[in-house]
């Protein structure tokens, strides 16, 4: 265990969500100042409360707290108004998280709920990914730099160092390991590759220089 690191169980958690009802812990007003917004120097109001942050949707409050790590994940989500408790730990998550935790949150909801699917590995011609080599200019990301090696694609954000696997799941549409979200190389009329972006949007795509 690294310093800051907890490790509990979704009872223990669901004992501490109920205590924080009464005063056995701290007292009534401490806990209410828990769950209200932290007013910054300047004067607006910080989405976090006394180590919580602080959603509103819909007029309820929602208060929670997040932890993960490489490979797992967990969540505590309270809320308050009418009391309800949402405890998420997954372990060996991965890149599943998400999904997982979708899945979940459609279960307590009363949602209708898909299962998730492992991510398939589209193989894909060398000779088509040679060609979505290159650089992409982003609006929200900045220069991506796209490289080709051992017939595997890899992004680099600019000016980070580190660079991410695209894995295909078409022969235009790729995934990051860890993460749910699909990404699309677009072409043109004329099979062209015109740019990079989220998958099905390429009103925001970042075109290839």
């Amino acid at each position: 265990m690294e310093e800051g690191e907890i490790f509990s169980t979704a009872q223990d958690l669901f004992l501490f969500d109920q205590v924080l009802y009464t005063d056995l812990l701290f007292p009534n007003a401490l806990v209410r100042e828990m769950n209200e917004p932290t007013t910054l120097p300047d004067g607006s109001e910080s989405n976090y409360g006394f180590g919580w942050r602080i959603s509103n949707h819909k007029n309820k409050t929602e208060v929670y707290s997040i932890g993960e790590d490489q490979n797992v994940r967990a969540s505590l989500q309270r809320f308050i108004d009418d009391r309800g408790t949402l405890i998420y730990i997954h372990n060996f998550s991965g890149h599943n998280w998400q999904s997982v935790y979708g899945m979940i949150r459609n279960i307590w909801e009363g949602k209708e709920y898909e299962i998730p699917k492992n991510r398939i590995i589209h193989k894909i011609d060398p000779i088509l990914l040679q060609k979505y080599v290159g650089q992409y200019l982003t609006e929200n990301f900045g220069l991506l730099h796209i490289t080709l090696e051992n017939d595997r694609l890899y992004l680099r954000p600019d000016p980070i160092p580190d660079r991410e696997e695209l894995i295909p799941s078409s022969d235009t549409t790729f995934y990051f390991a860890n993460q749910g979200v699909e990404w699309e190389f677009f072409l043109n009329t004329q099979d062209e590759i015109i740019g990079f972006g989220i998958k099905g949007k390429p009103d925001l795509m970042g075109r290839k220089q």
